[in-house]
């Protein structure tokens, strides 16, 4: 991931926006994420809570790390409210500060994540409904609309972690667990397939 994302650890609140269909007025509440890395910050770690109008408080987690090529991201997302039987697979990419993520469900639909760590005072996170030509209506029309939109502000940074490298007690240079194969695009497989 990129550094914007790591220096983005911390904790966040803000405004989410939610509607539905495209129609609809959006129902605005308060929300919250924490963003972490993990896996020697291989992958990065957004955890979120929104609440529906109707149905109360929710929670949601997104899990990104590397593609497998350049500028590549795959993604777990799971979301109390949207995801409520199983977690989602996405796929995207990564371009500057911008990470865009998506899946296709239900007859061609597909559901667009995008989180811009751009601004290191804030965090955005929306997500978009796609409407597919086959499910278009003159009230329904085909292409992207906003279904959530949050903006986020820093409420506490992570506490600072040590170099990845540093001297034992007694003078040995050490590598720290989470330094170890960072660089060599390696992650534990057999090959770069599975």
């Amino acid at each position: 991931m990129t550094t914007s994302f790591i220096e983005h650890a911390g904790t966040w609140v803000g405004t989410n926006a939610f509607r539905l269909m495209p129609r609809e007025p959006a129902h605005h509440a308060e929300t919250t994420a924490t963003v972490s890395t993990a896996a020697g910050a291989m992958l990065t770690v957004i955890a979120y809570t929104w609440a529906h109008h109707e149905d109360g408080a929710q929670d949601g987690l997104l899990v990104i790390g590397p593609g497998g090529e350049a500028n590549r991201v795959t993604a777990l997302w799971g979301d109390s409210w949207h995801q409520s039987e199983q977690p989602a697979l996405l796929t995207g990419t990564i371009t500057q500060d911008v990470l865009t993520l998506g899946y296709e469900y239900g007859g061609g639909w597909r559901w667009q994540i995008r989180v811009d760590a751009g601004d290191p005072t804030a965090l955005a996170l929306s997500m978009d409904n796609v409407v597919p030509a086959s499910a278009a209506t003159d009230s329904l029309p085909e292409g992207a609309y906003s279904a959530m939109t949050a903006t986020l502000q820093r409420t506490s940074s992570p506490k600072p972690r040590p170099p990845t490298s540093a001297l034992h007690p007694r003078g040995v240079r050490c590598e720290r667990p989470d330094s170890i194969g960072r660089d060599t695009g390696h992650h534990g497989r057999a090959d770069a397939s599975g």
